[in-house]
This record gives structure tokens, sequence and C-alpha cells, in this order.
């Protein structure tokens, strides 16, 4: 009996004693470094209970200091296990933190727990852009590709979208997909796209079974839009679309791009009559007003405004509205009646004349005027002159006459003539009048006998003489009948034109005359008198213009270049032979321009730039005779020139004139009429 209890006794200690041994638990085998979400962690666990009894095996995944059971069995006996713990969207609100670092832990029973090694759990995923251009036009195609790989070093396999906003604005958006890694887009731009950079947002995503975004990657960068001019648009200042002879009338150009923008661009000009005439051309930047003047005697007519800017066009047009208007002036007893009106004038006029009322009809053409002569008896009068219920004029005269009256000054001179009495008075006048004017022709006979005896003297195949020029103004640096006056608004021909452009540097020193300057500026005078330009002057810059309706020549251009040559040797000569210098530089261009010969001189409107560029290539010349490309490519075959550039400016310096027989002929020809007019002038005097 006592042998039994001791063998309980020993089974019972045997069985409590074991309980507090432990099993052996060991990992075989290591996780990988870095794994991406959606990856399946393999482990290898080796389990030897420490009875035959078994136990339960735990295994949890531990990450930045949160753990979660992943597997949970009963183990029996001696066993190699393999563990798989998925990486999957459950874990990612304690994986998806810095550091992301996680290991494995395994934990039979009660027995201490064993750990793996660190490894990495990423949700990270790279993307790469390619793409050809990054500048594009409304309208243009786009193709963006790329490639996602995840940080473990596999492809993506998932989804890709991608927004375009411009100032928080969307302007496109889109999603494909990713196929081992790749994907790409392909769309056009809106017509109406804005220009300037636009942000380009770019995502790729993995999905789970559960449809939950995994493995991510996102970039952004920028697209840029070029400005491309779209509209061009005429705006009339004030909205004004009709205008009143004598004002002026003012547009503007707007040019605004694909997106409403404005664009800053030049925009060229050309005003015409409804005729198709040319009015002038100028060019302005967009948003700048253009200012047309409208003469008082346009006559009514629709014109038409014509812009065009970067290949855009617009055309905008304005009525000359009709104008019927005279005006009045009361000089002594002679009321002159003016047309300045665009129209011809046929209304009736009336004059309150001392308590009497007088209409009569007046019928004037455009500028027109007529004289009326009222009479009344001798005393003074107020006078007030109405046209249309208008007052013209109100004043105090004093007439004199046999009753109250007016009559056209015509009617007035016959009345005039029936009194008798007065012709001895016309007589007498008339007699005064012939013994004045024989007074004053032979006293320019007698001086002209005096400086017959002049020396006249050759320079540079050009006879000058030391006399003063018969036209003097202390306004010209140059004396000349042969006149030209700029016009903004003027109508005439439209022709084409030489001009030289003589830029006189030390203006200041030579308008004084002083040195010889005054003879020299004789000679070319007597140059360009010669070859029947018309001189402009503005400023330190003048202007030999050689138009058709001066010339009477329609091929001026060789005319230009030879006067302009013989310019720069006087110049030259003057320059070598006297103290006081005249710096200079010269250019000749060909261009168009409106011109009319008048009484007074050539009348002329330069048409686009003519004046300008002649100014600029006379301003870069330092005594050279500087040929603009357009005159000569019309003379190419008679002069010989090299070429040159400055900046944006091409330009030819003038080396020969091929054509010497005809300067030689021109030459001949103006020594044998100055000789021609010295005997002319010897001879009356010896007949005198």
């Amino acid at each position: 009996m006592r042998k039994i209890f001791s063998g309980l006794i020993c089974a019972f200690a045997v069985i409590f004693l074991a309980s507090f041994v432990s099993a052996q638990l060991t990992f075989s085998s290591q996780p990988n470094t870095l794994y991406n979400l959606g990856d399946v962690v393999d482990l290898t666990i080796n389990v030897i209970p420490s009875t035959n009894l078994g136990g339960d095996l735990f295994v949890y995944l531990m990450c930045n200091g949160n753990e979660e059971e992943v597997n949970h069995q009963w183990v029996g006996s001696q066993k190699e296990l393999t563990i798989t713990i998925p990486l999957t969207i459950n874990y990612t609100d304690f994986i998806d933190r810095v550091p992301n670092l996680c290991k494995a832990e395994a934990m039979f029973e009660n027995d201490a727990p064993v750990l793996t090694n660190d490894f990495k759990v990423s949700n990270f995923a790279n993307i790469s852009i390619t793409w050809k251009n990054k500048n594009f036009n409304p309208r243009d195609a786009v193709f963006i590709m790329g490639n996602a790989v995840k940080e473990n070093g596999q492809n993506v396999n998932g989804l890709a979208e991608i927004s375009i906003t411009s100032q928080a604005n969307s302007i496109y958006s889109a999603s494909g997909a990713v196929n081992n890694g790749y994907f790409y887009f392909n769309f056009t731009l809106p017509s109406n796209i804005p220009s300037g950079s636009k942000l380009v947002d770019l995502k790729v995503y993995e999905l789970d079974s559960s449809v939950h975004q995994t493995n991510k990657g996102h970039t952004s960068f920028t697209l840029l839009v070029n400005q491309v001019p779209t509209t061009l648009n005429l705006v009339p200042k004030d909205s004004v679309i009709d205008i009143i002879p004598g004002r002026t009338y003012s547009v503007k150009a707007i040019l605004y791009d694909q997106g409403g923008d404005k664009i800053n661009s030049p925009v060229n000009f050309n005003i015409t009559q409804s005729n198709g005439e040319s009015m002038g051309e100028k060019q302005v930047n967009t948003d700048e007003f253009i200012n047309i003047p409208i003469s008082y005697n346009d006559a009514p007519d629709t014109w038409r405004v014509l812009a065009t800017a970067s290949g855009l066009s617009s055309n905008l047009n304005f009525n000359i509205l009709r104008n019927e208007k005279v005006s009045v002036e009361l000089i002594n007893r002679t009321l002159l009646v003016t047309n300045k009106g665009n129209v011809p004038y046929n209304n009736p006029i009336q004059i309150n004349l001392g308590g009497k009322s007088l209409t009569f009809n007046v019928s004037l053409g455009v500028d027109e005027s007529k004289k009326y002569v009222l009479t009344a008896p001798e005393g003074d009068y107020s006078v007030e002159v109405l046209s249309g219920g208008s007052s013209l004029f109100t004043g105090d005269l004093f007439l004199t006459g046999n009753a109250i009256n007016i009559q056209e000054a015509s009617q007035g001179v016959i009345s005039f003539v029936q009194y008798r009495w007065m012709w001895g008075i016309v007589l007498l006048v008339l007699v005064f009048a012939i013994f004045f004017f024989f007074r004053k022709w032979h006293k320019k006979r007698f001086f002209k006998r005096i400086n017959m005896n002049k020396k006249f003297r050759l320079r540079d195949g050009i006879v000058v003489s030391g006399g003063e020029p018969d036209f003097y103004s202390k306004d010209r640096i140059i004396n000349s009948r042969n006149i030209a006056d700029l016009s903004l608004s003027m109508q005439g021909e439209k022709q084409n034109a030489s001009i030289i452009c003589l830029n006189i540097k030390n203006f200041g020193d030579v308008r004084l005359g002083k040195g010889g300057v005054n003879e020299t500026m004789n000679r070319l005078r007597d140059v360009v008198d010669e070859s029947k330009a018309a001189i402009y002057e503005n400023g330190s810059y003048l202007f030999f213009i050689f138009a058709p309706a001066k010339t009477k020549e329609f091929n001026n251009e060789l005319a230009a270049i030879e006067t302009a040559e013989k310019i720069r040797r006087i110049l030259d000569d003057h320059n070598r032979l006297l103290k006081q210098k005249i710096e200079f530089g010269m250019s000749v261009h060909f261009g168009t321009m409106i011109a009319k010969q008048g009484i007074n001189g050539l009348k002329f409107m330069s048409l686009g730039n003519f004046i300008s560029n002649a100014k600029k290539l006379a301003s870069l010349s330092t005594g050279e005779v500087f040929l603009s490309n357009e005159i000569r490519n019309r003379t190419a075959t008679d002069i010989k020139t090299e070429k040159h550039s400055s900046g944006d400016v091409e330009y030819h310096t003038l080396l020969e004139i091929r054509n010497r027989e005809k300067n030689q002929r021109f030459i001949k020809e103006f020594m044998s009429k100055m000789e021609k007019e010295e005997k002319d002038t010897n001879r009356k005097f010896f007949e005198h």
C-alpha cells in the first residue's frame, strides 16, 4: 500500500514539474527586408512541445508599437509550420506611419515569444513621366505616358488618374488602367483654354479585393499653353459711327487670345473711301487710339477702317455726315458768304437791316465764296444775318446809298460805273497805277544790269552764282520756290515716289549760315531745282522729294540716286575746303505717298513708314549715301552697291553709278543753259 502511494506521488510530481518545462520554438526562415501592401510574408516555424499534450501557437504582426494577431493554431506534437501573413489594407492604420518597420512574433502557450528580424511594409509607388513637348496651342493633341513601380521594385497594376486645372478651375480630367507598370493619356486641349502654365496632377494606385486603394503614387508638373491670337475687334471712341466734318474720328484695335485675354501687338491701319481710294496708312499698338482727321469739306461718304494684326483682320465703317454750313464776314459794306460745308449750299439768307428784312437766295459750291454789297441811306445800322433761323452775324455798320438793298458784287460794279462822275476817279487811279508800275519795273531792270557782270564758277559739274536766291525765308536753311508741305489728311493722287533724306548732324552750327554754308546750300538748291524735286524741311532733316506730280516722270529712282551723289560731292568739297564743317548723313528711299502740286508748292502725305524709314537710314550714315532695299532693287543694273545691316535694318552703300554718260549729258545741258541765260542778259542790256 505504501509503495502504491509513493508511486502516485512521484507521478504527480513529474506532471507538475513538466508544466514548468518550456517548449522549443524557432523561426527557421526570416522575412524579406521590404514589402508592399498586397504582398505575403512567408515564415517557417519549428515547434517542439514540451509534452505530448501539445498547446496553442500564436503568431502576431507588430508594427510601430502596435500588434495584430495573424495566426492561431493548436500544435500537438513536434512540427515545422509554414505561416503566411498577407499584408492587407486591414493593417494600414499602423503600417501607414513613419517609421513603418514591422516584425513577426510567435508564442507557444505561455512560453516566452520569439521575434523575427525587422522588415519594412510600404504602400508607396514611384511615378516617372515621359512626353515630347510641354508647350501647346489650343486644340493640340497631348500625349503623356509613364511608368509606376512599387517600392519593392514590382510594377503597379491598377489605375491612373489625371487632372489639369487653371486657377482652381478644372480643364480636363480622366482615368486609365496601369498595366504592368505602364499607363498613358491621349487627349486634345480645348479651343478656349486660357494661356499660361497649367497644373497637371497625376496619381496611380492599386485596389485590393475590397476595392480599397493600396499602393499609391502621386506627382504634379506644369503644362504651358501658348497665347494664340483669335479675335481682332475695332472699337470706336465713345461708340461713334457718324462723324461731323471738321472733327476727328478715333478708333482702336483690341486683339484677344483664345481665352479672351488681351494681346499687345502692332496693328496696321488702312483708311479708304467708299470708292476704294486710300486716305492713308498708320501703325500703332493695340488698345491705342488712331485719330483720323476729317476735313470740313470732305464729302458725305462711308469710310472704311481696315486693321490687320498677327494674321487677323477686322474692318469698321463710319459715316461722314452731310453738313450744310456757311460763314459770313462783313467788311465795310461788303458781305462775304463762304460755303464751309461739304455739300453745295442752296438756301435763302435773311438780313435784318434798319427795321427792314431782306431775303436773297445763295447758291455756292463747296469752298465757293460770293460777295454782296449792302446799301442804305447814310447812317449807322444794326445788322443781323440769319440762315435757317440761326444767327450768322450781328453787328453795327455805317452804310451809304439811296435805299436799303443788297446785290451781288458783280451787279454792284455795273451800277457803280453808271455814275459818270466816278469815271474821272477811275482814270486818275489808273494813271497813278501805271506810273508806279513803270517806276518799279525800271528800277528792277536797273539793278539787273548792275548784276549782269556777276561771275559764275563750276564746282563738281554744277554752275553756281554768288547772288542770293530769289525766294527767301529765315525759317528754311535752303531757299527755293520748289518747296513741299506735309499734310496729315489730304485728297490727291497715290503715287510711287523716291526721296532723298539729308540729315545735318550739327544743325545748330550750320543754320547760322557762317563759313560759306549759305553758298553751299545755294549749290544744293540749284542741283535739286534742276532735278525738279521738291524740298521739305523737318528740323535737322532735309527731304528732296521726287514725285511724279512734281517731276512729271514716273521713274525717278535713278535720278534721285544721281542727285544724292551730287549732293554728297558738294558737301565733301565744302568740308575739304572750308573751316565750318557740315556733318551729314544721307539716304535714298522708295515708297508711296499722296501728292498734289499746287500754286504754293507740293502738298504730300506720306503712307506707311516712308518718311520715318528714310530718316532712320540717314541717321545711320556718316557721310555716305545709304540706299534702302526698295530703291536698290529697282536700280540694281545701273549702280554698284555694298550690302550692310544694323540690327534689323538692311541697307546698301552706294559705290558707283554706272550710267556715266547720262551724268555727263546732264552737266553739259546745265552749263549750256546757264551760258544761254548769260548771253540773253547781255543782249537785252545792249538793246535797252
